[in-house]
């Protein structure tokens, strides 16, 4: 059985110590709803995989921490358990391997194509219709789920 959690991705994340960045307060607690949203499911369903649509890439980029890289580890000490993590979401290389387009190039495209600069409506009604079932091909990928004995999607 696969869960989904959606959630606004800037609390899936928080900065790291050294990057001295200022984090409002509604994020903050945004994240320790995250949080103990997380650690909430961990203990009622046990997954023996967690995912998420971020990249380790973007983690050094933007000098930040997985808050539920975090909360799985510390569920795993303190339950004596494994559970498997999973950085779903493709990389900047895998992503032109499958042919995802960012909606920066989508943009671009557009212009090009209308001879005019699209609203962004427009731009994002081609990214999701267009670009994320490539991602989510991607992430459903039988391989990957296989690898975890996920089971049949």
């Amino acid at each position: 059985m696969i869960h989904l959690i959606g959630v606004n991705h800037r609390v899936q994340w928080e900065r790291l110590p050294s990057a001295n960045a200022y984090v409002p307060h509604e994020v903050q607690q945004n994240q320790a709803k995250y949080s103990t949203l997380i650690e909430r499911f961990l203990c009622k369903f046990h997954s023996p995989v967690v995912a998420e649509e971020y990249t380790e890439e973007k983690l050094r980029e933007t000098k930040t921490r997985s808050i539920l890289l975090e909360i799985k580890s510390a569920y795993e000490v303190h339950h004596g358990v494994k559970v498997e993590h999973i950085f779903a979401e493709p990389c900047k290389a895998q992503k032109e391997a499958i042919g995802y387009k960012e909606p920066e190039s989508i943009e671009v495209l557009l212009r090009r194509k209308q001879r005019k600069d699209p609203t962004s409506e427009e731009t994002m009604a081609h990214v999701i219709a267009h670009q994320h079932p490539i991602r989510e091909e991607f992430w459903l990928d039988k391989e990957l789920l296989a690898k975890f004995d996920v089971g049949n999607v």
